[in-house]
């Protein structure tokens, strides 16, 4: 799919109000049909996309301008969050509300915290407010945070943005990522991305008792 007809298609959808569920395009089947960050017959969703594999930040970039141009001026704004300098290319993007912050200090990210729980909470009393996204990646590397091998501070954060923002993160789990514990992390009904390779993707979304779909290929690049 070419990189205009693949924005057309995200930017009709949006104009349609036919985001089913979230508002997170992760890329195209073969056949040509969006793939949704949600399992369409789950309400009960987190606004959760998690990204692992080798490739994850380029997934993450692409998501983010893939949203940008969907939306268009005004209408959706981006935090990311991360220690990763590679980030920072996406303040390029013309017209988008993008802040890109480079964490290094738990003063930097109690700041950051706050004031994404705030933007969070502001869009769970007045919805008409810009769409927002939250994107992490890498902070579990961060030296002043905890860590365990479930992500349980990451999964408390997201729980608690949930209803006021989409939270894209990205995360280098240890071993299988169909190990079990790890979609819990996830959320149930949401997405689970491996981008291994440039450009492709496999999606599996987290069911009951946090059992994983089968995965199911995809392509994501703009390029």
């Amino acid at each position: 799919m070419q990189k205009g007809r693949w924005l057309s298609i995200l930017q009709n959808k949006e104009k349609a109000g036919d985001f089913p569920l979230a508002k997170v395009p992760l890329g195209w089947e073969e056949s040509g049909e969006v793939v949704f960050s949600h399992r369409k017959d789950r309400a009960d969703r987190y606004c959760h996309t998690c990204v692992t594999g080798a490739q994850r930040k380029a997934f993450v970039m692409e998501t983010v301008k893939s949203l940008a141009v969907a939306y268009g001026e005004g209408k959706a704004s981006f935090l990311v969050l991360s220690p990763h300098r590679e980030y920072a290319k996406l303040l390029e993007l013309k017209k988008a509300d993008v802040t890109v912050p480079y964490l290094l200090s738990e003063r930097q990210f109690s700041a950051m915290k706050n004031l994404a729980n705030a933007q969070a909470s502001a869009r769970k009393e007045n919805p008409r407010l810009p769409k927002f996204f939250v994107v992490i990646d890498g902070l579990e590397e961060l030296p002043f945070l905890p860590k365990d091998n479930a992500f349980t501070f990451l999964r408390k954060w997201v729980d608690e943005l949930s209803g006021g923002a989409e939270i894209i993160t990205a995360v280098d789990f240890k071993g299988s990522i169909f190990a079990g514990f790890e979609g819990a992390f996830v959320g149930v009904g949401n997405s689970l991305v491996s981008a291994d390779e440039t450009g492709k993707a496999d999606v599996a979304y987290v069911g009951d008792g946090c059992v994983l779909d089968y995965p199911q290929a995809i392509r994501y690049t703009l390029s």
